[in-house]
């Protein structure tokens, strides 16, 4: 039931218009008209309450989740400090002091006019000592909650502790001393000129050719018949002497490779296999020296049967000495060729050996290389290795259940809801007043319209 009613509607309802009084509608006047609109909420409060409602929230989560865990390694404890202004405290406690105010005594004062138009004398009385401004509050001088964490080992956990962290202090201390070193090596560029330079391009050999073939005899002369032949061992010696002249710097060069590479491979004279490889290159060397021997004993022989053969033949008939003179040239025309075949086989070992030689130099030069970078890298890498080695390692606590954070009271919300209601509620009375004051005119409207119309119905005129 409609507790607020204007004075208007009570009035209209036949009840006392006093809102003091008691009716027999239990109703009590609101007031005339419409009502004001209701009282804006302090929000600056309600925003103050709030804040300090998720504050306390944050404090009351922070304390649940500050528990003692103890384990097999250690403990892990909680430690709250609050930093007190002590200057802060001694200002404000100054300014109460000095706001204090002492008593004052009372006196007389003249008021309005009295008996015969004189003053009467009003008594003032005095007031006592007091404080201008509030005493402070020493709690509003503490600062806010500062959190320690300590974890204290067991004495065995500290132990190892201590030992590790002294483990990397003098690692640490190796790789420090090593610093100079490192810098030294890091900070002196290569010096790529002082190295093996690279191998020139091996030079292409120019091979020889054949020229053109012999004249063939095509007369006999009977004059150019030889005597019987001999044996020439001086030839067979030239021969071999010629082949050995061609073989001899090749053979220097594979002896001075063979010591190069026994060398850079460690080996030295007077070993095993120092002596197996020399004698391995002594027999390919004499094969080449035996065979040089077999081809010009070869040329000898070949040399003595063709004048011997010449002699028969001349000695025989026409057309042998004839074919003689071809035959020999035919003969010298393949020892051309074979000498011609040598010599570009020579000349094509002259180019591998040299192709070798450069390879061998490009190699020495990226071995040097190399090896200097290394020189560069070692020491850092040496002190790498030191500082990045084992690392000093807490025991891990077991972790808990953290308490979840509660909600702050909602006080702006709960403000801003009473605002709204109190408002539609005013509104609603003030629609209920406008309809009633309405209605009010429309009878009033109604009862003037009868009245002038038939006066005697109210009981006014005959």
């Amino acid at each position: 039931m409609k507790s607020n009613w204007s004075r208007r509607e009570l009035e209209a309802l036949g009840e006392p218009i006093n809102p003091e009084l008691p009716s027999r509608l239990n109703r009590r006047a609101g007031g005339g008209g419409k009502g004001g609109a209701p009282p804006t909420p302090d929000f600056q409060s309600l925003a103050d309450m709030q804040a300090k409602s998720s504050m306390d929230v944050t404090q009351y989560q922070t304390h649940a989740n500050r528990p003692t865990i103890n384990t097999p390694f250690g403990t892990q404890s909680w430690e709250v400090n609050r930093n007190f202004d002590q200057a802060g405290w001694d200002a404000a406690q100054q300014a109460y002091k000095d706001s204090y105010v002492g008593p004052t005594e009372g006196y007389y004062k003249q008021s309005g006019p009295g008996g015969d138009q004189g003053y009467e004398q009003v008594w003032v009385p005095g007031k006592e000592g007091t404080y201008t401004m509030e005493a402070p509050n020493r709690e509003d001088f503490y600062g806010p909650e500062q959190w320690t964490m300590n974890t204290t080992l067991t004495p065995a956990e500290q132990k190892a502790l201590e030992s590790q962290q002294a483990i990397k202090q003098g690692r640490s201390d190796i790789a420090l001393g090593m610093l100079p070193h490192a810098q030294e090596a890091i900070t002196t560029p290569i010096d790529y000129e002082s190295m093996q330079q690279y191998g020139n391009t091996p030079t292409a050999s120019e091979f020889s050719r054949m020229g053109n073939a012999p004249q063939l005899q095509t007369e006999f002369d009977r004059s150019g018949i030889p005597e019987m032949p001999t044996y020439n061992q001086e030839y067979v010696q030239n021969i071999q002497n010629q082949a050995l002249d061609y073989m001899r710097p090749e053979m220097q060069a594979a002896q001075e490779s063979l010591d190069a590479q026994l060398a850079a491979q460690g080996i030295t004279p007077g070993s095993e296999a120092y002596d197996r490889a020399q004698r391995r290159l002594a027999d390919q060397q004499s094969r080449d020296q035996y065979n040089a021997l077999n081809t010009a004993m070869s040329q000898g022989s070949q040399m003595y049967a063709n004048q011997l053969a010449a002699n028969s033949q001349g000695f025989g008939q026409n057309m042998a000495a004839f074919q003689f003179g071809n035959n020999a040239k035919a003969q010298q025309q393949g020892l051309n060729q074979n000498a011609l075949g040598f010599n570009n086989q020579i000349a094509n070992q002259e180019f591998g050996q040299q192709q070798q030689i450069a390879n061998y130099e490009n190699q020495l030069r990226q071995a040097q290389i190399a090896e200097a970078i290394q020189r560069q890298q070692v020491p850092l890498n040496n002190i790498n290795a030191l500082i990045s080695g084992q690392q000093v390692a807490m025991p891990n606590m077991p972790a808990f259940n953290q308490a979840q954070r509660a909600q702050a009271g909602q006080y702006l919300n709960a403000g801003q809801m009473q605002y709204n209601a109190d408002l539609q509620a005013q509104q609603m009375n003030n629609a209920s007043a406008n309809s009633w004051m309405n209605g009010a005119f429309s009878l009033g409207g109604k009862l003037g319209g009868a009245y002038l119309g038939n006066p005697s119905a109210f009981g006014f005129g005959g």
